[in-house]
Formats: C-alpha cells, sequence, structure tokens
C-alpha cells in the first residue's frame, strides 16, 4: 500500500547546500532500485526569493546525462516547501539532473526517493555449477520465518541451457500443496521471479517448502546447506532436508544429495514491515 505521507517511507538520495549558480547543472544523480523510482520529493530553497520568483529548481529526467538532448521530462520545483514529482509511466530508466534557473543560486536542494519495501529473499548470488541434459525433476528449498508474513513471488535460477516452462509450488512441512503458480514472460537465463495469483501467509517458525521444475538443466551448487542459514527473518533446517527433490515433476520433493543448492526461492513481506 502506497502511503506518501509517511515520511517513514521516504529516503533521502541527494542533499547540498549552495549548490550552484543558474545555469550550471549539477552531475547527474544516478536513480538507485532500492525504492520505488514512481515518486520523488524535491525541495529546494533560492536566494533570491521575491514573490515573483517562484521556482527553486529544474529536476531533469535523462536518458542519458551526456546530452541536453536526452531530457525526457522537466519538473519546475516551487521553493521552500516540498513538491512532489511523479515519474510519467513510461520513463523506466532515468537519471536525475537539477538546475537552478538561470540568475539564481539554489542555496538548498533536497530529493527523495519513496521507499518501496519489495521483501525478502533467501538467495541473491548467482550460481556457478550447472547441470545439463538431464531428466526433468522438481527441485526445492526447504526454510521457514521466525515471523508472520506472506509469500509474495516464487524464484528460481534458469541456466541459459534450460528450456521449456515452468510451474512453481509451495508445500506445507508434510507435503500440503499450498499455490500452484506458472511462470510467465521467462528470460533466457537468470533469476526467474512469478508474483503470486494471491499472497500466501506462513506462520512463524513453521517448515515450508518452495519447488520449481526443471526440463533438462538447472543449478546445483554441492555442500552449499552445511549449516542453518539466515536471510533476515527467514532461515533454513537441517543440512540433508534443505535442497530437496523429486524425480517426478509436480510432486512434492523430499530426497536429497550432496547438500545441493538448486536455487529455488520466494519472495516474504513479513507482517511487521
Amino acid at each position: 500500500m502506497i502511503d506518501l505521507a509517511n515520511p517513514a517511507n521516504w529516503l533521502t538520495i541527494y542533499e547540498a547546500q549552495t549548490v550552484h549558480v543558474g545555469g550550471a547543472p549539477l552531475p547527474p544523480i544516478l536513480v538507485d532500485g532500492s525504492f520505488d523510482h514512481r515518486y520523488l520529493r524535491v525541495t529546494s530553497g533560492n536566494e533570491y526569493p521575491k514573490p515573483s520568483w517562484q521556482l527553486g529548481a529544474y529536476i531533469d529526467l535523462m536518458l542519458d546525462e551526456s546530452t541536453p538532448e536526452t531530457r525526457a521530462y522537466r519538473f519546475e520545483s516551487p521553493i521552500n516547501e516540498a513538491a512532489l514529482l511523479v515519474v510519467p509511466d513510461w520513463l523506466e530508466i532515468y537519471k536525475i539532473r537539477a538546475i537552478a534557473p538561470k540568475w539564481f543560486r539554489c542555496i538548498e536542494l533536497k530529493i527523495d526517493g519513496y521507499l518501496e519495501f519489495l521483501g525478502i529473499t533467501f538467495f541473491g548470488d548467482e550460481p556457478d555449477n550447472f547441470v545439463s541434459g538431464e531428466p526433468p525433476y522438481e527441485l526445492g528449498f526447504r526454510f521457514a520465518s521466525s515471523v508472520e508474513g506472506q509469500i509474495t513471488a516464487i524464484r528460481y535460477f534458469k541456466p541459459s541451457t534450460e528450456t521449456g516452462t515452468h510451474t512453481g509450488h509451495i508445500w506445507s512441512s508434510g507435503g500440503t500443496l499450498l499455490r500452484t503458480q506458472a511462470f510467465t514472460s521467462e528470460t533466457s537465463s537468470g533469476w526467474q521471479e512469478q508474483l503470486l495469483d494471491s499472497p500466501l501467509n506462513i506462520s512463524v517458525d513453521t517448515f515450508y517448502t518452495v519447488s520449481v521444475n526443471s526440463n533438462e538443466s538447472y543449478s546445483a551448487q554441492p555442500n552449499y546447506f552445511t549449516d542453518v542459514l539466515l536471510s533476515d527473518v527467514l532461515y533454513t533446517g537441517s543440512a540433508i532436508s534443505t535442497g530437496v527433490f523429486n524425480t517426478s515433476v509436480g510432486s512434492f520433493p523430499t530426497d536429497s544429495f550432496n547438500s545441493n543448492n538448486y536455487f529455488r526461492d520466494i519472495r516474504f513481506i513479513p507482517s511487521n514491515s
């Protein structure tokens, strides 16, 4: 839920005093992926706040910072107040450039980005060991959380040699199927993520298994689960039952081999976030 009024939801990405004389732009600010880039909050002041001069700074959103011709969108921020800049939907990747109007000296400028908590995942690294030319498997990862919350998506790492379609499953500790979700719009390789049609509520300190089928290639990092691992509030159990598989696609995976990590994962949002 978007809450623009809550100060805790904003992160300052640029702040300066006595920024520059009018007409000389600041170096562009690269937009960081840690916040929702749809919303920026701009606060600027001016050394010459005459009633007729109500402009604090130009905020340009640049497709490429190298030349002015690449400006995609310009926002005129008022002085001495916070102004909301809603980034156009069509502008997905950009950099920010601030310019004071001619003859103005912008004495302060702050740009905040709206934080978007995307949730917790267990794995962010990329595996370096892959298996190809194999029959199909159901490959899984067993995990628990120290707090209540919701699973919002299923993730898996896809080798460049993998083919076919994929379906994710979430299982209870006893093998009850809780969610089935087909993957759509996959890329040729790398981390794939599919939102659940509806989030799945999970209980505290209760083990679940997430699994995604493989067709002929998969990631298999040996001796990965040699101890209990933590990722924020998520944690694993015993090494022998964390990375699991089943030779029957779509069936509850319980077998394990060589403490392999098959890089199946979830996205989890704690209830208190």
